[in-house]
């Protein structure tokens, strides 16, 4: 709702916006104020609580792009959804061990002229600022690392 909001103040102008969500962070081991569909028979368990804060930020994002689609807005507006650490789905591992479940993360762009497919190299997180100076327009530094997907 916040962005929303927000979009509809700025959105006469250019503007980047940022949303870090860190619900799923601490969701197995803090009590969320997430209702949802889990447990579905039993008592909860932490990984119930992870999985509620999942269900609830995966709709709060579909509401923030049907928003998006059902306006002029989409037209230009490029969505670009990363994480900082992966996940390791496991109560021992907070996603902060070096392991490889937790060293993968997603680097998921869509907007207009964005082609559907995969990068054929492993990207990396500087490879995102070199990826908006390419879709903005803006030079982006030879001395600074990374790659557009573009």
């Amino acid at each position: 709702t916040q962005a929303r909001q927000w979009i509809d103040k700025h959105q006469v102008v250019p503007f980047f916006m940022m949303l870090r969500l860190r619900d799923l962070e601490n969701a197995p081991t803090k009590k969320l104020d997430t209702k949802g569909l889990y447990p579905q028979s039993g008592s909860e368990r932490p990984i119930d609580r992870y999985d509620n804060a999942l269900t609830d930020l995966d709709a709060q994002i579909g509401s923030l792009l049907k928003y998006i689609r059902d306006h002029e807005i989409r037209k230009n507006t490029y969505i670009l959804v990363t994480a900082p650490y992966g996940h390791e789905f496991s109560l021992q591992n907070t996603g902060k061990l070096l392991s490889e479940p937790t060293l993968r993360v997603p680097l998921i762009l869509n907007g207009p002229g964005v082609r559907t497919g995969h990068v054929p190299r492993q990207v990396d997180m500087a490879d995102i600022g070199a990826t908006i100076a390419d879709i903005t327009g803006v030079s982006y530094p030879k001395l600074v690392d990374g790659q557009s997907v573009m």
